[in-house]
Order: C-alpha cells, then sequence, then structure tokens
C-alpha cells in the first residue's frame, strides 16, 4: 500500500502543478483547456503508476446514473450544510481580518464555465474516481476522510478549507454509499453555479429567492429521505465502517504532499497574522 501511496501523490502534484497554472491567465479557452489536461494527465498517469488492484464488486465506483434519483432528496442538505459552515467561517474571518472575497471577473458565462462546470467535473474525476476508488479496498470511512482532507488542502486557502472539508466528506460518502460520481459530479455542479449567480446578482432578489427555494427543498428532501431511509441506511453503515480507517488516515497525513500543503497554508496562516499585527500597530 506504501507505494500505492507514492504514486497517488506524485499524480496529486502532478494534477496540482498544471491546474494551477490555469491562475496565471484570464483567458477562458485557456483556462479550460489547462484543466483538462491536468485531468487527462492525472487519469493517464494513474493508469501507468497505481498497481493493479482487483477490487471487489462492492468496492467498484463508476459513472452509473442508477443512483441518481435517489440521490436527490439529498441535494438540499449538502448545499444547507455548505451554506452554513460557509457562514459561520465568514464570521470567525471576520473576527481575524481573513480576507474572504472572491474574484470572478466579469464574464458570467465564462465563469460557470471555469469555476463551476469544468472543476465540478474535474475535482469529482480527480478527488472521488481517481483518490477514493484508489483507497476504498482498503477501508471505505478512511478513503471518505482522506479523500475529504486532501480535497480541501486542495482549494489552497484558510477561508474555503472548513466548508470543503464539510463538502469533501459528504461527497465522498455518497460516491462510497451509491458507487457512482455522479451524483458528486451534480452535487458539486449546483452548489458552484449558486455561488457564481450569487456573486453576479448580489443586489438582486435572487439571493432572497435562492434562500426559499433551499428551503422548499429542505422540506421536500426531508420526505424523499425518510421513503429512502431503509434502502440507504445499511449502505450507510458499511460505508463508514472504521475497519482499516486509522491505516489509511496515518498514511495520507504521513505522505509528503499533504505534509507540504499542511505547511504551506499554515505559512499563509502565519503571514495574515503578521499583515494584522501591522495594521494594529499602525
Amino acid at each position: 500500500m506504501k507505494q500505492g501511496y507514492n504514486a497517488l501523490f506524485w499524480i496529486c502534484l502532478a494534477y496540482i502543478a498544471v491546474f494551477s497554472l490555469a491562475s496565471l491567465t484570464k483567458t477562458v479557452w485557456v483556462v479550460v483547456l489547462i484543466e483538462l489536461v491536468a485531468l487527462l494527465l492525472a487519469v493517464v498517469v494513474s493508469r501507468r503508476l497505481l498497481p493493479c488492484r482487483a477490487a471487489e464488486a462492492d468496492y467498484d465506483l463508476g459513472f452509473s446514473p442508477r443512483p441518481l434519483p435517489w440521490s436527490l432528496p439529498y441535494l438540499p442538505f449538502f448545499i444547507g450544510g455548505v451554506v452554513g459552515v460557509s457562514l459561520l467561517t465568514s464570521l470567525l474571518c471576520r473576527r481575524f481580518g481573513v480576507d474572504t472575497s472572491f474574484d470572478y471577473g466579469d464574464n458570467l458565462w465564462g465563469c460557470l464555465l471555469t469555476t463551476a462546470l469544468i472543476p465540478a467535473v474535474t475535482e469529482e474525476i480527480f478527488c472521488r474516481y481517481l483518490f477514493l476508488r484508489y483507497l476504498l479496498p482498503h477501508s471505505r470511512l478512511g478513503a471518505v476522510l482522506a479523500s475529504a482532507v486532501f480535497f480541501s488542502l486542495l482549494h489552497g486557502n484558510f477561508y474555503q478549507i472548513p466548508y470543503a472539508l464539510f463538502a469533501g466528506f459528504f461527497l465522498g460518502a455518497l460516491a462510497a454509499v451509491s458507487g457512482s460520481v455522479l451524483p458528486g459530479i451534480l452535487f458539486h455542479l449546483v452548489n458552484n453555479v449558486a455561488s457564481a449567480l450569487l456573486y453576479f446578482f448580489s443586489d438582486t432578489a435572487l439571493p432572497g429567492i435562492l434562500l426559499w427555494v433551499l428551503v422548499g427543498a429542505l422540506v421536500l428532501g426531508a420526505v424523499g429521505i425518510a421513503l429512502t431511509a431503509r434502502r440507504l441506511l445499511p449502505r450507510l453503515r458499511v460505508a463508514l465502517s472504521p475497519a482499516g480507517c486509522g491505516r489509511v488516515v496515518g498514511g495520507l497525513f504521513t505522505s509528503p504532499l499533504v505534509i507540504f500543503l499542511i505547511l504551506l497554508i499554515g505559512e499563509a496562516v502565519i503571514v495574515l497574522c503578521r499583515k494584522q499585527r501591522a495594521n494594529h500597530k499602525q
């Protein structure tokens, strides 16, 4: 497994290195091309580096659309959870002077393509189909936790890590239970689209409309969950079984790449604290 971990994180490093190039340009088609190349590179390299493993049918993770209908009632709870953690994080960030602003530019359609559609597909395929899928045979809960931690660190800033950690755990558990990454892609896409629309139309009636839509969806979702609970709970117990979890998560935190990401984010927090102290002295 150690060899597989090393290969997995070399793939992660290659993905991050190429994906980060997209931040150097504002041209939409160039950003899309770089993001797709990053994903293609990760998929191709994973085929060669990751050791072949005969996974059991129960651990298979693919692109089946069959889980989509019964997973839809959980969508509003995913969005509501992300919004709740995001609001809590915003309050803490304001308390400590952390900048939480985002610059989506002024091109709505380009933004929806590069910050909503492409990331929803590429991040789910990378973090769930490649990352989670490889670790699932070792421990389902460990794989979900490890992929959630890596997904949160992948966002690379203090403000996004808390809600990305929640989202990563939710999406990982959904993939492990459903055996498909398609529900996660849909959930991720809806969340990113809503975030982009709120940015561009924050001064309109749209935020209030979306809030009431979310409240209504939560009520309908609760009914849908009640109807599907008997089918879901046995799968959830299997997916969140703690067997082997410590070994998988321990391997994650001793990997060089994750140590590097944690140190990088820690450095950003230290720099932020120093700036805040300097501002107070002035």
